[in-house]
């Protein structure tokens, strides 16, 4: 049996037309998804007629209702609803994508008319029981008891429903919309909290947020790719190389066997296309360095604690309530250096760090919104 996932789908901007009647949307891969059994994608916005944009934090996406054909008609089987756009056009927009899929006879799975039909696992039966779990980092749009949305990641849910799926499938998938945007590799965290979720019972963990081609790491029987780039993604003039280049993970079984392999490509805008046999060797000269990289210990600490201080005065912006101007100011002067002393740091890491006051804040903060 094969399998394939994708990453990022947003038929949106010069993807938009591309995305009318099409049977053949991945160009030249279009074959290997015709002859794969199972073929998954994250689809990062709602297919809704909705006009209605919830209050959050970055943009408000959406896709056209008839993208939904031209997914089907390119052999998409399932896709993964839980990520940080679906719910972008409020409820009416969760649950006009739920409906459109459902009528072009494609899957989902992480978004639901309710926090209970959110979590619910699906299993696809084909010549393999393949069990998908889907899970999204809770930013806007997470489903309620009474209110539509995506599946949020909690891991005492993520325990509790790999337990009670693993024993019903020879496979387990976990999607995760989880890792730092533009970051190749995971947070010291994620990459405890991915290891768990295999010593649970997953066969393959994929994060799928970070728009840019991550590390590939075999823990155990299991295997953890942190990262798959965009499939088909258009966004605000993004052309840097790692925004245009991704992967596919293609995985086969038979006889008790599992392999796994990356399929790289490029995004063309529209479509996507085969790299170059330069490209080629670069990618997968990359992609073993990362495999190298990622075990380390160390080097996942440093190159984190690297990474995130690129953003430290962004964040001390985030704080204070800056509009997109003045953190940009702050990026350049530094204006928040002198507004936070240690004893501030402090109460602030406190309010951020310890559960009891992160919930609170949470609480105060959504209902603050909600009004």
């Amino acid at each position: 049996m094969k399998i394939i996932i994708g990453g990022d789908v947003s038929p949106i901007n010069t993807n938009h037309d591309y995305f009318k009647e099409n049977s053949a949307l991945f160009g030249n891969f279009q074959e290997d998804f015709n002859t794969s059994d199972l073929n998954i994608i994250n689809l990062e916005v709602p297919l809704t007629d909705s006009t209605t944009r919830i209050t959050k934090s970055g943009a408000n996406l959406k896709g056209p209702i008839f993208a939904a054909g031209s997914l089907r008609d390119s052999n998409i089987h399932v896709v993964s609803l839980a990520n940080n756009h679906m719910g972008d056009f409020s409820d009416e927009g969760v649950v006009e994508t739920l409906e459109v899929c459902k009528i072009n006879n494609i899957l989902t799975v992480g978004a639901g008319v309710d926090a209970g039909s959110a979590r619910k696992p699906l299993i696809f039966n084909e010549r393999y029981k393949i069990g998908i779990l889907s899970f999204s980092d809770t930013e806007f749009g997470v489903a309620k008891k009474d209110k539509p949305g995506v599946n949020p990641m909690d891991l005492c849910d993520v325990t509790r429903d790999i337990l009670n799926l693993k024993d019903q499938v020879d496979f387990t998938i976990v999607l995760l919309h989880e890792g730092k945007e533009h970051y190749e590799y995971p947070s010291p965290n994620l990459q405890k909290i991915c290891r768990y979720i295999c010593d649970m019972g997953a066969d393959l963990v994929v994060c799928q947020h970070s728009h840019i081609a991550g590390a590939w790491e075999r823990y155990g029987q299991s295997n953890i790719f942190y990262g798959q780039g965009n499939l088909m993604f258009d966004y605000v003039n993004r052309n840097t190389n790692h925004w245009k280049t991704g992967y596919l993970i293609q995985v086969e079984l038979s006889d008790g066997k599992t392999e796994v392999q990356q399929i790289p490509f490029k995004q063309g805008f529209p479509g996507i296309l085969k790299l170059n046999k330069n490209e080629e060797a670069e990618f997968f000269a990359k992609s073993n360095e990362m495999k190298k990289n990622v075990v380390d210990e160390v080097f996942i600490e440093q190159a984190w604690n690297k990474f995130i201080n690129k953003y430290r005065l962004v964040y001390y912006s985030i704080f204070r309530g800056h509009g997109k101007w003045l953190r940009k100011l702050n990026s350049k002067l530094g204006l928040t250096n002198w507004l936070y002393n240690k004893k501030n740091k402090a109460i602030l890491l406190n309010v951020v760090r310890s559960r009891v006051h992160r919930e609170v804040v949470v609480d105060l903060l959504e209902k603050e919104i909600k009004n």
